[in-house]
């Protein structure tokens, strides 16, 4: 599934729907729509602390009534954490003075209308594809400092319960994951039991699992990584 998220802005609601959904069926976006840059602030402003994080890229009509793009645009660059969001910029005008006071009030890229769907998305796909890279080095980067923690923590303590639960958190932080736990395998009963988890339960939250049950289980029997897609019991 493709987390990127575009929000699509145009004071009419068919081109602004349309436009979302061939990003959307095309490319596999996560679109939404606004249709004019009061809501289109509004959006953007609640979408920066929401949990999937904020819009990625705006493609953005430069001429709607009130608030227009060009203030929606210099909005987003003055913006204390929206102000590096990708903009592409939509206008009727085909006018070189527009282009060029778009471009140089922050916009990334700039498109006449009428347009090309497949244009505008091989635009909005070069625009994103550096982006990507910097999540991806940005995710590396909070990845190895969680591992060098977990590195140094577990090296230096003497404490069981400490070592353990530091390596439930870094596993977490490292899989970006809701949840984390270890469990150990208890040879008297035959089952593995959680000494550590971490997030939102405790290690007194999980049952004892037999050896070969369920996707714990099967990945202490088998020695190796699962990965599911299904929520387990």
């Amino acid at each position: 599934m493709n987390h990127t998220q575009i929000l699509v802005v145009d004071d009419e609601p068919e081109i602004a729907t349309s436009l979302a959904d061939y990003l959307s069926n095309k490319a596999g976006y996560q679109v939404f729509t606004a249709n004019d840059g009061q809501d289109a602030m509004a959006l953007l402003e609640a979408k920066a602390t929401s949990p999937d994080g904020p819009v990625d890229l705006v493609v953005l009509d430069r001429r709607m009534p009130g608030v227009s793009g060009l203030d929606v645009l210099t909005w987003l660059r003055e913006h204390p954490s929206l102000s590096y969001t990708r903009v592409v910029m939509l206008t009727g005008i085909s006018g070189s003075q527009d282009k060029v006071e778009a471009l140089s009030a922050g916009a990334d890229d700039y498109i006449t209308k009428p347009y090309h769907p497949q244009e505008l998305l091989a635009r909005v796909n070069t625009i994103l594809r550096p982006q990507r890279l910097e999540k991806q080095l940005q995710r590396q980067g909070k990845q190895l400092a969680a591992l060098n923690r977990v590195s140094n923590e577990t090296a230096t303590s003497l404490d069981a319960g400490h070592i353990l639960t530091t390596v439930a958190d870094g596993v977490r932080a490292v899989l970006a994951a809701e949840v984390g736990a270890v469990f150990l395998w208890e040879q008297s009963q035959g089952t593995l039991h959680c000494r550590a988890a971490s997030g939102a339960v405790s290690a007194g939250q999980f049952v004892r699992v037999p050896a070969g049950s369920g996707l714990i289980g099967t990945v202490f029997s088998e020695q190796r990584p699962l990965r599911s897609s299904e929520p387990q019991e």
